[in-house]
């Protein structure tokens, strides 16, 4: 994949046109709904990578990927207009887990949003990171196998910024299921890259 795969996903996430549909969707500021995202983002990233490096999980995560996959966001109008946030909310607790309430009290208060808009705000980005980075792995598979998937889902997060060893970090998050360290890094740098697309 290619080395901006990562900062362009994370650039449709938080696109002016992203955040205004969200805005519109949830009933708050799109100021509000950037606050969010920003603190929210780098949790549902790892989120998805907790969902791919667990035998338990991984299947189903690529088989929700695949079904996303063929949702269609080239127009973000059209594609917020039919989301289901009761779908999206049951995305964010696949992906955040146990953790739920306490991130989105976290992102709250960091954030200065009331919890539930928080809430809603994860449930409705939560589907457009299944579609996105489901339409990664369709774009980018060579081989039918769940293997070749995690590894493209290795690349997305390895390709993340030239500066940082993004392909080391990725790849032992992704293969240690107990690595806080790992997984503390991987979040920071996925957090300055939200920073650095928003400057």
């Amino acid at each position: 994949m290619a080395n901006n795969d990562i900062s362009s996903l994370l650039g449709q996430l938080l696109s002016s046109n992203t955040l205004n549909e969200i805005s519109k969707t949830v009933g708050v500021s799109k100021k509000d709904t950037k606050n969010v995202l920003v603190d929210a983002l780098p949790q549902l990233l790892n989120g998805a990578n907790n969902q791919v490096i667990s035998s338990s999980t991984v299947s189903g995560f690529l088989n929700a990927l695949t079904k996303h996959a063929s949702d269609d966001s080239s127009n973000i109008t059209n594609f917020f207009s039919s989301i289901d946030l009761a779908d999206g909310g049951k995305i964010v607790k696949h992906l955040l887990g146990g953790d739920t309430e306490k991130i989105e009290e976290k992102v709250a208060k960091s954030s200065g949003v009331d919890v539930s808009k928080v809430g809603a705000i994860l449930s409705s980005v939560a589907p457009l990171l299944l579609t996105l980075l489901g339409k990664q792995v369709a774009t980018n598979k060579k081989e039918d196998s769940e293997n070749a998937s995690v590894d493209l889902l290795s690349s997305l997060l390895g390709g993340a910024n030239n500066s940082v060893d993004f392909a080391g970090l990725a790849s032992s998050f992704l293969k240690t299921s107990d690595n806080k360290k790992d997984n503390n890094d991987l979040l920071s740098n996925v957090a300055g890259i939200v920073g650095k697309l928003l400057k």
